[in-house]
Protein backbone atom coordinates (compact mmCIF):
# COMPACT_ATOMS: atom_id res chain seq x y z
CA UNK A 1 0.00 0.00 0.00
CA UNK A 2 1.60 3.29 -0.76
CA UNK A 3 -0.46 6.81 0.32
CA UNK A 4 0.64 10.29 0.00
CA UNK A 5 1.45 11.93 3.33
CA UNK A 6 1.37 15.75 4.75
CA UNK A 7 3.83 14.51 7.40
CA UNK A 8 6.61 15.09 4.98
CA UNK A 9 6.66 18.74 4.25
CA UNK A 10 3.21 19.49 5.11
CA UNK A 11 2.22 22.65 3.48
CA UNK A 12 3.95 21.42 0.37
CA UNK A 13 1.72 18.05 0.50
CA UNK A 14 -1.06 20.22 1.08
CA UNK A 15 -0.94 22.47 -1.61
CA UNK A 16 0.03 19.52 -4.32
CA UNK A 17 -2.98 17.67 -2.85
CA UNK A 18 -5.44 20.95 -3.17
CA UNK A 19 -4.19 21.35 -6.48
CA UNK A 20 -4.44 18.26 -8.17
CA UNK A 21 -8.01 17.69 -6.69
CA UNK A 22 -8.98 21.03 -8.24
CA UNK A 23 -8.05 19.95 -11.28
CA UNK A 24 -7.61 16.18 -11.84
CA UNK A 25 -9.04 12.83 -11.06
CA UNK A 26 -9.10 10.62 -8.73
CA UNK A 27 -8.72 12.70 -5.31
CA UNK A 28 -5.48 12.33 -3.78
CA UNK A 29 -6.20 11.63 -0.03
CA UNK A 30 -3.36 12.46 2.17
CA UNK A 31 -3.07 9.71 4.87
CA UNK A 32 -0.86 9.58 8.23
CA UNK A 33 1.70 7.20 8.76
CA UNK A 34 -1.09 5.75 11.82
CA UNK A 35 -4.18 5.67 9.42
CA UNK A 36 -1.81 3.77 7.13
CA UNK A 37 -0.62 1.05 9.81
CA UNK A 38 -4.71 0.56 10.38
CA UNK A 39 -5.07 -1.06 6.94
CA UNK A 40 -3.12 -3.94 8.18
CA UNK A 41 -4.90 -5.27 11.00
CA UNK A 42 -4.91 -8.33 11.23
CA UNK A 43 -1.59 -8.98 8.91
CA UNK A 44 2.03 -9.01 9.47
CA UNK A 45 3.45 -5.93 8.47
CA UNK A 46 7.25 -7.14 6.60
CA UNK A 47 10.51 -4.99 7.35
CA UNK A 48 10.70 -2.05 7.70
CA UNK A 49 7.13 -1.28 7.97
CA UNK A 50 5.53 1.53 7.01
CA UNK A 51 8.08 4.52 6.11
CA UNK A 52 8.57 7.13 3.07
CA UNK A 53 8.57 5.16 -0.57
CA UNK A 54 12.17 6.06 -0.41
CA UNK A 55 13.50 3.61 2.71
CA UNK A 56 11.62 0.75 1.90
CA UNK A 57 14.30 -0.99 0.19
CA UNK A 58 17.45 1.73 0.99
CA UNK A 59 20.16 1.53 -1.54
CA UNK A 60 22.46 2.45 1.49
CA UNK A 61 23.05 6.06 0.55
CA UNK A 62 21.27 8.69 2.55
CA UNK A 63 18.29 9.03 1.03
CA UNK A 64 15.59 12.18 2.42
CA UNK A 65 11.68 11.55 2.59
CA UNK A 66 9.64 11.64 0.17
CA UNK A 67 5.92 13.03 0.36
CA UNK A 68 4.44 9.44 0.10
CA UNK A 69 4.59 6.39 2.41
CA UNK A 70 4.38 2.57 1.66
CA UNK A 71 4.52 -0.55 3.35
CA UNK A 72 4.01 -4.38 2.57
CA UNK A 73 2.58 -6.92 4.25
CA UNK A 74 2.00 -10.88 4.52
CA UNK A 75 -1.00 -12.51 5.24
CA UNK A 76 -0.86 -15.73 7.71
Amino acid sequence: IAYPTKEVNAEESQQAADTWNQTAKPPITLRSRAEMIGFFSGVEILPPGVVSCNHWRPNGEAEPEVYQFCGLARKA
